[in-house]
């Protein structure tokens, strides 16, 4: 996982902090291959995080 990806899922459990203990880890929906999440909710916010980093 790459660090871009590893501040993403930081931030996202910070701001979700149920997603884990209702789901899974967050990192692990992760694909690095595809690099991609594989639950929509989570790939989106992971493009406008990417996209908003990017941006800066």
């Amino acid at each position: 996982m790459n660090h871009l990806t590893r501040q993403f899922v930081d931030q996202y459990e910070r701001e979700h902090p149920n997603f884990t203990s209702r789901y899974c880890p967050v990192a692990d929906l992760y694909d690095s291959d595809l690099d991609i999440f594989h639950i929509e909710e989570v790939q989106d916010e992971y493009e406008e995080f990417k996209g908003a980093v990017n941006e800066r």
